[in-house]
């Protein structure tokens, strides 16, 4: 059963309509798309990322699936914010799961 929700209103949050730009955010947003990869491509989840050139990149071992729509924004908050900007992400929609908590159960259970 698929239950469709409104958007997410960035009003709500204020400070998340602008992701983080320049060189720094630039720099880290290639670190963070290579480490999350890398920690991706070994867990029980499989995230597919959607570039705007409609290619799409699927990484990890299956189960649970998150989407990365915005994958410029997705990295860039990650790359400069941490979990905090993996947060900041989901709130902008530029990624979601089907099953979050699911996903998010995996994530949480690979920390140790």
């Amino acid at each position: 059963m698929t239950i469709d929700s409104p958007p997410r209103p960035l009003a709500a949050w204020p400070g998340l309509d602008v992701a983080p730009s320049g060189a720094r955010a630039a720099v880290s947003a290639v670190v963070a798309r290579r480490l999350f990869a890398a920690a991706i491509r070994r867990l029980p989840v499989s995230v597919v990322v959607q570039s705007p050139d409609g290619h799409r990149q699927v990484l990890g071992l299956g189960g649970p699936v998150m989407t990365v729509r915005q994958p410029d924004e997705f990295f860039a908050r990650l790359g400069r914010h941490g979990l905090i900007g993996f947060g900041e992400a989901y709130l902008t929609e530029a990624w979601d799961a089907d099953d979050v908590a699911g996903f998010l159960a995996v994530l949480a259970a690979d920390l140790p």
